[in-house]
């Protein structure tokens, strides 16, 4: 019977288009970073396998391929519901237990199960109608209904595509025959005058005598030169008709005009035209961060002007979540230039006081090499920030805008107060930490504290809080979780001047903790009971690190005891949590696929080697940290820039503090896997050029060209290459990432417990 029906099916219309999804969910269930056996992955592999052997026998006219058809057309119904549940039963959970960004993350799960189903639905029952025999008319409105979809995919990706290609305006032997006119520049030659030289980052536009355009080379040039009679940022679009012509214009220029200071230099190479008909989310994305410059008609800005601009930190096109940033905000540019833009790639140098021309690509140290010499200078100079930004009051400085020099001290953050104090009395041997640094960090910490009732007796317990006192009924634990391992990582530095109150912090993260060893991350402060909210991300693992650095202490019996919780009792939270969070954590479904943000778990878990260790609780790092190398950018995936890098391709740039949780996380890992004597080449190699992504992306004085004399901005870390702002948690975790990575690897010198 089968065989008589076998000539109605479909053929090369079905075998392409199950064919090409055979390949994507192959593609899915090998490439994507989940761990490889997992129930995720042999499903989706197994789905790819049917739609390939139903297209192979459709090509090849198969007498059984209406049964084969219809078998893989139920398994993928089957399918889909078993993705569905586990992804959208997982966002639940997430969603649940984490407010703000699990929301986010539930919602990216929610768009993962209907990016992955909406093409196979429509095949699937395409297959179950078409092998019980409907009328020709329905088979062939499924068919063309289902290839039209494809073909509005298609075409659409084949306009965005052809939207972005450009007109090639210089080539790279002009590159080389200008940078070698920039190289016989002598700087020792210009007026050299004392005090700062100014900074050069200003969004001033250059106009040009023409537009850009391939009959002519065109250069944009910031230097310093004189403005009625004051030293001043000069920006200037120069042209010729020939790369040797052009760089006799800029060295004449500079000989004449420069006094002293930095020169940058960009090329124009090539002019993209914008798709003005293109989505909003793709407009927005049309230019790359930190790479592309902009021009309208004959004005253009330099793609560094665009970071001065922060054009990149403005677009948000997610409503209500400030911090999911994306793409270009074009808006700004049309009014900012003065009408509709086209896009400009360049390749660009500097030149400095004390430098040769120097290539630079979104304001990154292209010569960064991962050496003990270069990382005892990065975290040296990344503490030297740290300490010139404490405040009498022992705050550290929020954000600081390298380009002005402009400090923004937000609300107080507790926790990015608290981990800096951390990073401060972990990394102390790097930059010369004086205890007056370590004890400013914590009286400012201690004078946070509420005392609380706990267990009936008044005053027991204490959190941290940026108003004690003030008005709420509820605080969050996370504050007060990574308070209390900031104040037993600086006990060396102040003795038991703190230790009453570590006992109250501990008491307190003690008392919150639920009978399967997890944590309530709320607290009522009128009775000290657990308070049902969602929970945080970070915050479990803080609690763990804070727990298990005060069983530690307690190993020598403190002089005065009764301050402190009992040492059993604390061993005994602490490894109910391991056991919790190495387990019953995270979903069994979702584990294999992904995690969240678990870093500090990690931090936890390598912090408790010499005195706890937890088999389950090691593993949930050494899993997380394997899902999370596959995100940190191999050479030939992406440009060179961002090798090393933790991100998601070439279309948004790597954040430094991402790059830097994974350097964290790794380092931590690698000391557990040392502990453990297993095999460390894989976190090897994946933390080394995290390192180097970093080592390219701090502040040093020689390509600090836009930097402002305002501020003390040499050895900071901005959000990613693409952005400016420098804020304090930014430079925290790279500081820390370089110096725990540094020696973990055995490039930098552990010091002496």
């Amino acid at each position: 019977m089968a065989a008589k029906h076998a000539p109605e099916m479909p053929r090369w219309s079905l075998a392409t288009i199950l064919g090409l999804l055979g390949l994507a969910l192959a593609a899915l269930a090998l490439k994507l970073p989940w761990r490889g056996g997992s129930a995720f992955a042999f499903a989706t592999g197994t789905t790819a396998l049917g739609h390939l052997v139903v297209a192979i026998a459709a090509a090849v006219r198969h007498p059984r391929l209406p049964a084969l058809w219809r078998i893989q057309s139920a398994l993928t119904i089957a399918y889909v519901g078993f993705i569905g549940w586990g992804l959208l039963s997982s966002a639940w959970y997430i969603d649940s237990i984490f407010k703000g960004l699990g929301a986010g993350v539930a919602a990216g799960l929610v768009v993962v199960f209907v990016a992955v189903t909406f093409p196979l639905i429509p095949t699937a029952i395409w297959g179950l109608i078409a092998t019980h025999r409907p009328s020709r008319k329905a088979k062939v409105g499924a068919g063309l209904g289902l290839l039209l979809i494809v073909g509005v995919a298609l075409g659409g990706r084949a306009r965005i595509a052809a939207a972005t290609v450009g007109q090639t305006l210089a080539n790279p032997s002009d590159a080389a025959t200008l940078e070698a006119a920039l190289a016989r520049l002598n700087p020792k030659a210009w007026p050299q005058h004392r005090g700062p030289n100014p900074s050069l980052g200003t969004a001033h536009t250059m106009r040009c005598e023409q537009p850009p355009g391939p009959d002519v080379r065109t250069a944009l040039v910031a230097f310093v030169g004189l403005e009625r009679g004051r030293r001043w940022a000069q920006h200037r679009c120069l042209q010729a008709q020939d790369a040797t012509t052009l760089g006799a214009v800029i060295t004449a220029l500079l000989d004449r005009e420069a006094q002293g200071g930095f020169v940058r230099v960009d090329l124009i190479t090539e002019r993209i035209p914008l798709d003005p008909k293109a989505l909003p989310i793709v407009d927005s994305l049309a230019l790359r961060p930190g790479l592309d410059g902009a021009c309208s008609e004959n004005t253009c800005l330099a793609p560094w002007q665009l970071v001065v601009l922060d054009v990149f930190n403005l677009h948000a096109p997610v409503p209500g979540v400030g911090d999911a940033r994306l793409g270009a905000a074009l808006s700004l540019l049309e009014n900012h230039l003065g009408g509709p833009i086209t896009r400009i790639a360049t390749t660009g140098w500097v030149l400095g006081p004390k430098t040769h021309p120097m290539r630079i690509a979104r304001n990154q140290t292209p010569d960064a090499e991962l050496t003990p010499e270069a990382l005892e200078r990065a975290t040296t100079s990344a503490a030297r920030y740290v300490y010139r930004a404490q405040q009498k009051d022992g705050r550290f400085r929020y954000t600081v805008n390298p380009f002005t020099g402009r400090v923004v001290q937000n609300d107080l953050s507790i926790p990015r107060q608290a981990g800096t104090t951390l990073a401060v009395c972990e990394l102390a041997d790097h930059g010369g930490v004086t205890p007056v640094v370590v004890r400013r960090a914590l009286d400012g910490l201690a004078k946070l504290e509420q005392r609380i009732p706990l267990d009936g007796k008044p005053g027991h317990g204490g959190v941290l809080r940026n108003q004690p006192g003030g008005p709420g009924p509820t605080e969050r634990m996370g504050p007060t979780a990574l308070g209390l391992a900031a104040f037993l990582r600086c006990h060396p530095y102040v003795g038991t001047q703190y230790d009453g109150l570590i006992g109250r912090l501990a008491r307190v993260l003690m008392h919150q903790q639920r009978p399967n060893g997890s944590f309530a991350h709320h607290i009522n402060l009128h009775d000290g009971t657990p308070a049902p909210r969602k929970g945080s991300i970070y915050v479990d693992g803080q609690v763990v690190l804070g727990l298990s650095l005060l069983e530690r202490r307690l190993e020598t019996p403190p002089k005065t005891p009764a301050v402190f919780p009992a040492h059993d009792a604390v061993r005994e939270a602490v490894a109910r949590a391991m056991d919790f969070f190495g387990t019953d954590y995270w979903p069994r479904f979702i584990r294999p696929i992904g995690f969240i943000e678990e870093n500090w778990h990690c931090i936890a878990a390598a912090a408790s080697l010499e005195h706890h260790r937890h088999d389950a609780y090691e593993r949930f790092c050494l899993d997380y940290v394997t899902f999370k190398s596959r995100f940190i950018h191999a050479p030939g995936t992406v440009r060179d820039d961002l090798v090393g890098g933790y991100g998601f391709g070439n279309i948004v740039p790597p954040h430094n503090t991402a790059t830097a949780g994974f350097g964290e996380a790794a380092a931590s890992a690698l000391r557990i896997l040392q502990a453990r004597g297993e095999d460390t080449r894989a976190v090897e190699d994946h933390l080394r050029p995290a390192l180097t992504y970093l080592l390219r992306n701090q502040w040093r004085e020689d390509r600090c060209f836009a930097c402002s004399q305002r501020g003390f901005i040499v050895g900071g870390f901005s959000e990613h290459p693409a952005s400016g702002r420098i804020r304090i948690d930014y430079v925290q975790h790279a500081w820390s990432a370089l110096g725990h990575g540094g020696r973990a690897l055995g490039l930098l010198e552990t010091p002496t417990p």
